[in-house]
């Protein structure tokens, strides 16, 4: 029993018990966050903070209590014999047979204005702008460009964004597409399959050209009110002082320990004395993001960004990194601004959502709104037969959906408004009913409609905001992968993405089923790939206080865990705490599998098994929401107890 209190089952012990001490205390150490997916406690799950110092153990004193260990290991595995709960599949402790309690992570309630970022010193900093009566847009740059530096692992500023807004006094939605693109001299011909593919996953061919830093320029020109220096100063200030080591960024570099092979950011984060990463808790200075911070503070801005020293030294750091992307890719990037779709929900509520893979999600909820769910429905504890029913119903639906996504590409490439329109269709949801059984799941994938597949989305950064003006901002970024393309810039410090990997290629080795990847989604210069990020806000048509602005960050997750967070704001629960705290499930089609966050009731996965699901329970933290909800008079927000940095701020 013992043994289960730390997650740890015996079938892991038959091969720890015969190491060394050595090897021991290594495994002991090892990659934290992927050993408390064990626990059973919910705040321990993702969250604990290891602000001990490192220490190095006296192995003469260490091998008495090895000895004494040993003992009482083998005496604990014969107990553990009879114990018919534990899973005997590696280290895997069994799902809940009663509801979680409520995570630790505290609801907060503001007046005035609030943000939820992924990182608390972010949103401490734009504190401080509300307080001085920012608007959305000011709140948004500020954030945009402090995530760049406190979050580098997976926003940057030679990334992208994808905003969405909305402007009560206006009564005007907007959405701002600052997502990368392919360089105009991008040409790719693969020799062979397989390796050759391993050139746009990362490295100099991986780099796609950012449009960060001309989305914050459009964002400043034409919605800011504050200066150029307000917003940035106090990034500057931040990164001089240096930021925080979190325990999500510390676990970030510890599994892409290659980005310190780059002799700056290993000198940032490695600890002299003791050779390894620098504790939690520690502050690190990126200086030559300050430098860049304080180059980019001085460009003027009726000036194009690019064209004073910002450009010559990003054409600087292209060249020396052998990129494809060059200052001119930079110079012409277009940023598309245009209004947002409008999305009927019922309640009068309203879904504003970009013209993107987002639009999957108002797909979702068409077809789920069908099935007139109540809060009955979610209740597993006590209706368990009608809460299988209704998470098999859910989960269908993603893949129904999820099928579609191979349809879509960028909307200047090709025309997306008639595939849009119908997976918004009534048509297209009652098909998609008509196609689930509730009994049981459909063997073949050729029952889903899938031809193409497209390729896995990666890390993101989400922010959303409501402004003391009523200003509510969405907004999502990315550099890809956890560190983008492994290449940071000689000069800026900055980390180049790697967007190429998110478009599709011809014959490329992650073939599935004999499915090749979508043509819709090839590169052509100045292209957008195919991305999850959803930034959204749900309005209500009869009540300016009464609304929701939700994004997240988690790759292709993220477009399931938004659909099942809005469901519950719709159906199930007006609590934006039990929303963002409650399991989540996930499912894409191929792979064919059934994923689901711990938490998630015994019965629940039992019943879904049984009508054929293939289920695995993730090891890792999934998708970030960050959400705010404006109830009457007061902005409720939290903080997703998934990431440890993850914070709230308003007044």
């Amino acid at each position: 029993m013992v043994l289960r209190v730390f997650g740890i089952t015996k079938d892991y012990w038959v091969w720890i018990f015969p190491l060394s001490g050595f090897t021991l205390g290594w495994w002991l150490d090892k990659k934290e966050t992927e050993r408390m997916i064990t626990y059973r406690d919910r705040s321990a799950l993702y969250g604990r903070d290891t602000t001990a110092p490192d220490y190095k153990p006296s192995w003469p004193k260490i091998s008495g209590m090895l000895i004494f260990l040993a003992v009482v290991i083998f005496l604990l595995i014969t107990h553990e014999e009879s114990d018919p709960n534990i899973i005997k599949n590696g280290r895997d402790i069994p799902d809940p047979e009663k509801p979680l309690p409520p995570s630790s992570s505290k609801l907060y309630k503001f007046k005035h204005a609030a943000i939820s970022t992924d990182s608390q010193e972010c949103s401490d900093i734009a504190r401080k702008l509300m307080e001085r009566h920012a608007n959305g847009f000011d709140l948004a740059l500020n954030s945009l460009i402090c995530m760049s530096l406190t979050n580098i692992q997976s926003c940057g500023l030679f990334g992208g964004f994808l905003l969405t807004a909305y402007i009560p006094s206006e009564q005007k939605s907007i959405v701002i597409d600052a997502q990368m693109t392919s360089p105009k001299n991008f040409h790719f011909t693969p020799k062979q399959e397989g390796e050759d593919y391993l050139k746009v996953k990362e490295g100099p061919m991986s780099i796609a050209n950012s449009g960060f830093l001309k989305g914050l320029w459009e964002i400043h020109r034409n919605y800011s009110k504050m200066s150029w220096h307000d917003i940035i100063d106090p990034v500057i200030l931040l990164c001089r002082e240096g930021i925080v080591l979190t325990k999500h960024l510390r676990d970030s570099i510890e599994m892409n320990s290659h980005i310190l092979n780059d002799t700056y950011f290993r000198n940032i984060f490695i600890d002299s004395s003791s050779g390894r990463i620098k504790r939690v808790g520690s502050k690190v200075v990126l200086l030559k993001q300050c430098d860049f911070l304080e180059l980019l503070s001085k460009q003027n801005t009726t000036e194009d960004i690019f064209s004073g020293d910002v450009g010559k030294l990003l054409a600087d750091d292209l060249k020396t990194a052998n990129a494809i992307v060059d200052i001119n890719d930079l110079q012409t990037y277009k940023v598309k601004v245009y209004e947002a779709r409008k999305f009927d929900l019922i309640n009068d509520n309203v879904l504003l959502v970009p013209n993107t893979c987002a639009i999957l999600i108002p797909a979702i909820l068409n077809i789920l709104m069908k099935y007139n769910f109540n809060s009955t429905w979610f209740d597993s504890q006590h209706n368990t037969n009608l809460s299988i029913l209704m998470h098999h119903r859910i989960i269908e639906t993603f893949k129904h959906v999820f099928a579609m996504r191979s349809e879509m590409s960028d909307s200047d490439f090709m025309d997306t408004e008639n595939i849009i329109n119908y997976l918004l269709s009534n048509d297209f949801a009652y098909n998609v009913i008509k196609s689930i059984n509730d009994s049981f799941v459909k063997p073949y994938l050729q029952d889903y409609n899938l031809s193409t597949i497209v390729p896995q989305n990666h890390g993101t950064s989400h922010i959303s905001i409501v402004a003391e003006n009523n200003d509510l901002i969405s907004v999502t970024s990315s550099i890809n992968f956890y560190f983008g393309s492994g290449i940071i810039g000689s000069k800026s410090g900055l980390i180049f993405n790697n967007g190429m990997d998110d478009f599709s290629y011809f014959n490329r080795s992650v073939n599935y089923f004999g499915l090749k990847e979508t043509p819709t989604n090839f590169p052509e210069p100045q292209k957008r790939a195919l991305s999850s990020v959803a930034p959204l806000i749900i309005i209500n048509k009869n009540n300016e206080r009464s609304n929701l602005i939700i994004g997240a960050a988690g790759g292709s997750k993220i477009i399931t865990s938004i659909s099942m967070a809005i469901l519950r704001f719709l159906y199930d629960s007006t609590d934006l705490k039990e929303i963002i705290d409650a399991p989540r499930f996930h499912h894409q089609l191929i792979p064919n599998i059934l994923e689901y966050e711990y938490g998630n009731l015994m019965w629940i996965i039992n019943g879904l098994n049984e009508k054929g699901h293939n289920s695995s329970r993730y090891r890792y933290r999934g998708t970030i929401i960050n959400a705010l909800k404006i109830d009457q008079r007061k902005i409720h927000a939290i903080s997703d107890y998934r990431k440890d940095s993850s914070g709230v701020a308003g007044f």
